[in-house]
């Protein structure tokens, strides 16, 4: 809210150009000819209307009254009617007040794709950590929120400033022509103009405040109907809990309109009344006095006058709350070219080399998370071997995420260096670097789309469907493949779909398992990939992981020290630092900290047996 007051006291009028041509080119790009029709057909729609409200009415009815002759007259109206009917024609079909109108609405499709193409392509590359910094995503939010409106906003301002621009110079040159102390009355508007400005200002100000309490009000009511929260909310009094949230924000947006319509409705009465009592009707007065008092002005400008004067008055406080709507519009899309041009730290360098298989080493890497006061990771060193298996265990809060998300340069260190085939990772191409990683996330996501697309997190391709059913089949998936409906095009959740399948958290898991076999990768990376499968499925994985995985590095990351067993080497973290390197069975036969955590482990898993026999 305060920083987008500030904004708007700081916008410069270059600043809202610059939006305003930001939004055009954006517009233009999408669907190119787009703008140049629309603002043909509006330039043509504008002295259409002045055609036939001024100035054939001005022509007959003076010309009546010079006494001139009928056919003469006759035919003058019909030269124009005939214009009139052609102007409608090709106006009808390209005007965007024309309903329906098809060639307006698949430009408008080509310019939200393309909008969102666009915010979608910047939102992939974005930093990580932009995502987890609170005050950057609600950049991205503030983006996303109606930038394609946003953008169109400033489409239908320039309409409408290319139909006043005809529309009004017409009309003002007739009514100059006729008086021109009467161009005094048509400009008095913008007095009323600078009050509706001031109401649209608060009504913006009213809108910001009341967009944190919607945020926070759709935030309770997602809670009741999406899936991630359906069993918690059916648990103890958090319904209850989200329905006073909910409430709380309803009626803390009924404060801000309380706070605001007052001085809203009172500045938008000043306006009107200003408007159309005392200017419009001033105006009317005067010419009908020059007509029937002085006889200097003709019955026909006189009707012109009447006709017109309100509706030059009105196009006139039209086009300044247009330029307003644009200058408010350019606050927000403010916001959208912020979000573009936010600074990517990740990305490939200028000379970006290739990828060359080869170890992947960290050496002396730290790195500290923004807005912390102490490093997660702290001058670690270690190398993973071409093929080899590596374990890194730890308690929980060790690092081994973080580490992870390095690898994948998900995060840059901030300092020491990653090397990858004796190279820095910073040196490499991105795509290549992160393209040569299977991964399984601890927070991993299945999609709502077809099983097949969940395991290659693409389309699939012809040829590929013996691919996929082999690494859900070492996933351990089968059994569960062969009972949904369509195979592996069964869509997951019901949220498209009433067909669609609800897996459980380790069906879930299994899924996402298998994106590691379907994928050729130097190296795979599993972040706690066993948390919802039970003992016996885990050996399982492991064994086939092993067995899939014989030519390529593996990078275990897991609390629990099943997969150690199985490692070449096992790295156990603590406080982000290595706190002891080895084997399984040099470790266990050092006695130190590994020895002790994999003892109380096996400890528990023999009673967990016991109590099962039992």
């Amino acid at each position: 809210m305060n920083e987008q007051n500030n904004k708007k006291k700081k916008q410069k009028t270059k600043d809202v150009l610059g939006n305003i041509l930001f939004a055009l080119r954006v517009i233009h790009r999408a669907a190119p000819g787009f703008l140049l029709v629309s603002g043909t057909c509006n330039l043509l729609d504008g002295f259409r209307s002045a055609l036939t409200e001024v100035l054939v009415l001005r022509y007959a009815v003076n010309a009546v009254q010079r006494g001139e002759d009928f056919f003469t007259i006759a035919g003058v109206v019909l030269v124009c009617f005939a214009l009139h009917v052609a102007l409608s024609l090709i106006i009808n079909y390209f005007s965007p007040w024309s309903h329906p109108n098809v060639y307006v609405r698949n430009n408008q499709l080509k310019v939200r794709t393309y909008i969102d193409k666009m915010l979608q392509e910047k939102a992939r590359a974005v930093d990580l950590a932009s995502y987890e910094d609170p005050e950057e995503f609600d950049r991205y939010f503030k983006a996303y929120d109606g930038s394609y409106n946003r953008i169109m906003a400033v489409y239908w301002g320039f309409v409408q400033l290319s139909f006043r621009a005809s529309n009004l110079s017409t009309t003002a040159a007739v009514i100059f022509s006729i008086d021109p102390l009467l161009m005094v009355f048509a400009l008095l508007p913008c007095v009323s103009a600078v009050l509706f400005k001031k109401s649209n200002d608060l009504n913006y100000e009213s809108d910001l405040e009341k967009k944190k309490c919607r945020r926070a009000r759709d935030y309770a009511l997602r809670t009741f109907y999406l899936s991630d929260f359906v069993k918690e909310m059916r648990m103890g009094n958090f319904p209850e809990l989200m329905k006073w949230r909910f409430g709380e924000e309803i009626e803390a947006q009924k404060r801000i309109v309380d706070r605001y319509a007052p001085k809203i409705a009172t500045l938008k009465f000043l306006g009107n009344f200003l408007q159309e009592i005392l200017l419009t009707f001033g105006a009317i007065a005067y010419t009908v006095w020059q007509s029937l008092g002085t006889g200097r002005i003709l019955y026909g400008d006189c009707l012109v006058v009447i006709n017109s004067i309100s509706g030059v008055s009105w196009g006139i406080v039209a086009v300044t709350e247009v330029m307003t709507y644009m200058w408010d519009a350019s606050l927000y899309i403010s916001n959208i070219r912020d979000f573009l041009n936010a600074k990517i730290n990740i990305r490939n360098a200028p000379d970006a080399k290739a990828v060359r298989r080869g170890d992947l080493e960290f050496r002396n890497v730290s790195f500290t998370y923004r807005g912390a006061d102490k490093p997660t990771i702290r001058n670690l060193s270690f190398t993973v071997r071409d093929g080899e298996k590596i374990a890194l265990v730890g308690q929980n809060g060790a690092g081994k995420t973080t580490i992870a998300k390095l690898m994948l340069r998900l995060y840059d260190v901030t300092e020491g260096e990653i090397l990858y085939g004796g190279v820095n990772i910073k040196e490499l191409s991105l795509e290549e670097y992160r393209n040569a990683f299977a991964v399984v996330f601890q927070d991993f996501k299945n999609f709502s789309t077809n099983v097949a697309e969940n395991v290659l997190l693409r389309p699939l391709r012809d040829g590929e469907e013996q691919t996929v059913l082999a690494a859900l089949d070492k996933a351990g998936f089968t059994d569960k493949l062969n009972s949904l409906p369509s195979g592996l095009d069964t869509r997951l959740t019901r949220e498209f779909d009433d067909k669609g399948e609800n897996l459980s958290g380790g069906e879930s898991q299994k899924l996402s398992i298998a994106r590691i076999y379907a994928k050729e990768a130097s190296i795979a990376i599993l972040d706690e990939p066993t948390s919802a499968l039970d003992p016996i499925a885990e050996y399982h994985m492991y064994e086939n992981m092993m067995d899939a995985c014989r030519d390529r590095s593996v990078v275990f990351i897991s609390h629990r020290l099943s997969s150690a067993v199985l490692a070449d080497r096992v790295i156990l973290l603590e406080n982000g630092a290595v706190a002891e390197c080895g084997t399984h069975h040099e470790l266990l036969g050092a006695g130190g900290k590994y020895a002790k955590m994999f003892a109380m482990q096996a400890e528990k898993y023999r009673e967990s047996e016991v109590r099962a026999d039992g």
